[in-house]
């Protein structure tokens, strides 16, 4: 191999150690909430694919609004900060749509004909009241 030639699997370490580098310093909170974004997108496509109701307009139109959720997250953040409110008004609004998230990729799940533990609907149904409790106080 030649000492000019580009190595695309040393591009991709480098990528990939900035990515985890980056994804530490994430709160865990953040964390969670993207992975269940993933999830909830997989299990979109999936039950899409499944009830044959696949739609790359639904689909954008969903990343758009989990965009816009990651925009307010970092709104929030900034406010937090820059006013020293004192309370965690990011990890609260995280924690609202971590919910929200589960809730999706439940829904997506029994969209794609699969039976839901009751155990599981009846702790959703607990947090989204918890979760809505504490957003009109």
């Amino acid at each position: 191999m030649k000492d000019t030639e580009f190595n695309w699997l040393t591009a991709f370490k480098w990528i990939g150690a900035v990515l985890a580098g980056l994804w530490g310093r994430l709160p865990l909170l953040l964390q969670s909430l993207l992975v269940l974004m993933a999830l909830d997108i997989a299990s979109g496509l999936i039950a899409g694919y499944i009830t044959r109701s696949l739609s790359s307009d639904v689909s954008w139109r969903g990343m758009a609004k989990k965009s816009l959720v990651l925009l307010l997250i970092a709104a929030c953040e900034i406010l937090q900060r820059t006013w020293n409110l004192g309370l965690p008004l990011a990890s609260a609004v995280v924690g609202f749509y971590i919910v929200h998230e589960m809730i999706s990729i439940v829904e997506n799940t029994a969209r794609a004909g699969l039976p839901m533990p009751r155990a599981l609907t009846s702790a959703l149904r607990k947090l989204r009241a918890q979760t809505e409790e504490r957003e009109n106080a």
